[in-house]
Parts: structure tokens; C-alpha cells; sequence
């Protein structure tokens, strides 16, 4: 029985691996890199009983350059979420689950903004020191809309409208919005 257990283990080393990467929410960095969330699958397979392989899903903010190539992954995150660069490159802010995460440039987290619930939208302005997000609130058949304004830090947060969604600011102390109606 011990030879056998033996024969198991040694069985594994015969593994075949294999990774697929899917890219998701690209947008530009000021230096004109694309910056993106990143999906890697790794498959392994050929192995023994007690090592069957298997599938293992990872997430990155990665870089990389216009056509695509010298990618540089900047941290591993928790999932899929919009991921944008401030104009002035000086953050970079993501989404997961229901937090706003603010970074350094190499991955420094520099704060986790509490969004309430998981499906909001944001865009950094043009210095990179503010934030707009806005959370789209579906709970008990009532469909709420609000839109804040918060400094990097988490600091300051101010309710700026309801009703209203799709936020983009970029230039100057414009701010471009989606507004609803009902009909």
C-alpha cells in the first residue's frame, strides 16, 4: 500500500498548464499606456488522484503599451471592476465589491472608500485629488440613484444630486452626467 501511495504522489509530476488572459475596462494612462483589469485562468491538468489539477482565477490592475505589449501587472485585486488612471497619473482608482480603492502608481493602497453597495460608477478629476461616484440602488423595488464627491482620502464626502448617473470628469470643475427621467 505505501508503494502505492508513493506511485500516487510521484504521479503529479507529469502536470500540463496552460493560462488564458481576458482584458476588461481599458482606459489611458497620461503617458498613453492602457491600463486595464486583467484575467488570468491557469488550467492544469494530467495529474495524478491525489493531485487531479485544476483551474485557478487571478486578478490584476495591469499596464500595457498601446499595441498591447510590455504588460506589467501593478497589483492583485479581488475581481472584475472599472479601473481608471488620473489625468495628472499621480492614482489610480478601482472598484471592488462595494469599496472605491485609491492607489499609488505601484500599488500602494492610499484609501478604501466605503461605497454602500456594489454597483456604482466613478471618475477621478483632472488633479487626481477628488473622486465622483455615484451608486445605483435597486433594494426593495425602489430605484435610487446618488452621486457624491469625496477627496482621495476619503475625506469630505458631499451628496452633489439624485436622479442622475453615468459620471465623467476630467477637465476643469465640469462634470458630464447621465440624467433620468421617468416616463
Amino acid at each position: 500500500i505505501l508503494s502505492l501511495f508513493g506511485l500516487l504522489l510521484v504521479g503529479g509530476c507529469g502536470n500540463t498548464s496552460t493560462t488564458s488572459s481576458y482584458y476588461y475596462y481599458p482606459d489611458w494612462t497620461p503617458d498613453g499606456k492602457i491600463i486595464c483589469v486583467k484575467k488570468t485562468i491557469t488550467s492544469t491538468s494530467g495529474g495524478s488522484f491525489v493531485f487531479p489539477g485544476g483551474e485557478e482565477t487571478r486578478y490584476y490592475i495591469t499596464t500595457m503599451s498601446d499595441e498591447g505589449t510590455q504588460e506589467s501587472n501593478i497589483k492583485e485585486i479581488g475581481g472584475i471592476g472599472k479601473v481608471v488612471a488620473s489625468p495628472l497619473g499621480n492614482y489610480i482608482a478601482y472598484m471592488e465589491g462595494q469599496y472605491l480603492k485609491v492607489l499609488t502608481l505601484t500599488g500602494e493602497v492610499v484609501r478604501a472608500i466605503n461605497c454602500e453597495i456594489s454597483n456604482f460608477d466613478f471618475d477621478l478629476n483632472n488633479m487626481g485629488n477628488k473622486l465622483i461616484y455615484n451608486i445605483y440602488d435597486y433594494s426593495n423595488g425602489i430605484n435610487s440613484y446618488r452621486m457624491y464627491i469625496i477627496d482621495v482620502d476619503g475625506n469630505n464626502k458631499g451628496l452633489i444630486t439624485v436622479m442622475a448617473s453615468s459620471p465623467a470628469w476630467r477637465f476643469g470643475n465640469v462634470i458630464i452626467i447621465s440624467k433620468l427621467s421617468t416616463m
